[in-house]
């Protein structure tokens, strides 16, 4: 189960190929909202507009349930079809989980994170990594996160490396489960601010976090109660994918924390 003291939890961690994940879709299948559910999210997206938020309703990949292959090296999530209002109203604990991705990305200077604009309708003023976004059906996920790197950070596919995938891991505070990745780019920071942005918005301002052992765990300590729960839980795996799984050894955080199935 999940650590008390985390708001995320990890159904499956890997450190495989961006290939080792698989999106088993099936459009028929449509999460079937409460009366109560539908009201909730319509007077939600309402109001949330009204406060001068962005709330697109744009279709999304409902999580159904989640499997590995036989040899435990390739992830299959089975999913079936929401939008965002369904998904914005839900409560974390319900059925309805949407499917995200994101990826800590590091360039020459360090991991590239953002503060949420106060426009954002969830995660607010806190700190998350970049890029992220939810999967849009039909897409696949390493397709969404090249997409989302484009548009978020003005990058090429061809600027950015390939990285590792590094599992799913759930929310607690939002109804979503966000495919984990790595990336690296040799594209500075001072240039990516500098790039033409199609979709931004999200973020109020880019910074850049060391990436090394050190910097990333002393950075973590000062300000893991500040970054988005999905987002904490990235740096963390990044961490140990980058620097070994001892890499918090001595510190007061705690390694991911790995659901039982």
């Amino acid at each position: 189960m999940s650590h008390p003291d985390r708001s995320a939890e990890w159904l499956w961690r890997c450190q495989g190929e961006h290939g080792s994940v698989n999106i088993d879709h099936d459009p028929s299948a449509h999460y079937r909202a409460t009366s109560a559910h539908r009201q909730r999210a319509e007077a939600l997206g309402l109001s949330q507009r009204q406060a001068g938020r962005r709330v697109d309703n744009l279709p999304l990949y409902w999580v159904r349930s989640w499997k590995t292959d036989g040899d435990e090296t390739r992830l299959r999530v089975q999913t079936g079809c929401t939008d965002y209002e369904t998904y914005l109203a839900a409560a974390a604990d319900e059925a309805v989980l949407s499917l995200t991705v994101c990826a800590a990305l590091r360039t020459p200077d360090g991991i590239v994170l953002e503060r949420r604009s106060q426009e954002v309708a969830e995660g607010s003023g806190l700190l998350h990594v970049k890029p992220s976004g939810h999967v849009h059906p039909p897409e696949e996920p390493w397709n969404s996160l090249l997409r989302e790197t484009a548009e978020e950070l003005g990058l090429r596919s061809e600027e950015v490396r390939t990285g590792r995938f590094l599992g799913l891991v759930r929310s607690h505070v939002v109804a979503c489960a966000s495919l984990v990745f790595t990336l690296d780019t040799e594209v500075s920071f001072q240039a990516i601010c500098q790039r033409h942005k199609d979709d931004a918005w999200e973020a109020e301002q880019l910074f850049c976090v060391d990436a090394s052992a050190a910097g990333l765990r002393a950075w973590l300590e000062q300000h893991d109660g500040e970054c988005t729960s999905i987002g904490l839980e990235c740096l963390l795996a990044a961490g140990a994918s980058w620097h070994g799984d001892d890499w918090l050894e001595g510190s007061p955080l705690l390694p991911p924390a790995i659901h039982e199935i």
